[in-house]
């Protein structure tokens, strides 16, 4: 008597609205991720320096100080680094919420592009969000007037 019953189809908007909800948790999660990167950065560049600068560590002569033009080259590599992911985590929060509010489809593209190379975590959300953000479905959502208006909660 079972075989003879239509299969249950699952209205597809409500895994799409589910997904695009999961996806705005997980930049903002990723953002967060950024945010202690910076931290680690900083206690990287904190112990470096001061190290490096001590004249305890090469009185005993067998190693010479770097010279002083190692550590500004190092302060533009930590600068450079600290502003891409600065960079970084602003255009996650952004895409976050774009994502939410089913804006700026491209923009949110486009930040997973370059998420993509933040291995491991940074990749698997790109793919994720690549794989969700193409369907036609999810499409529809981000233009009112095919009827993906916003919901109101």
């Amino acid at each position: 008597m079972d075989e003879h019953l239509p299969p249950l189809y699952k209205d597809q908007r409500v895994e799409d609205r589910r997904h695009l909800k999961y996806l705005s948790v997980a930049h903002y999660a990723f953002a967060g991720l950024l945010v202690v990167g910076i931290g680690f950065l900083f206690a990287h560049w904190w112990i470096f320096f001061h190290l490096l600068s001590c004249p305890g560590i090469f009185a005993d002569g067998c190693a010479k100080a770097p010279p002083l033009g190692f550590f500004a080259l190092f302060r533009w590599f930590y600068v450079a680094v600290g502003a891409a992911l600065a960079l970084g985590i602003a255009a996650n929060v952004v895409a976050g919420r774009c994502l939410a509010l089913r804006k700026w489809r491209t923009f949110t593209l486009v930040v997973d592009f370059v998420n993509f190379f933040q291995m491991p975590l940074g990749t698997a959300l790109a793919i994720c969000t690549f794989l969700v953000l193409v369907r036609d479905s999810v499409v529809e959502l981000y233009h009112p007037g095919l009827g993906g208006r916003p919901e109101r909660s």
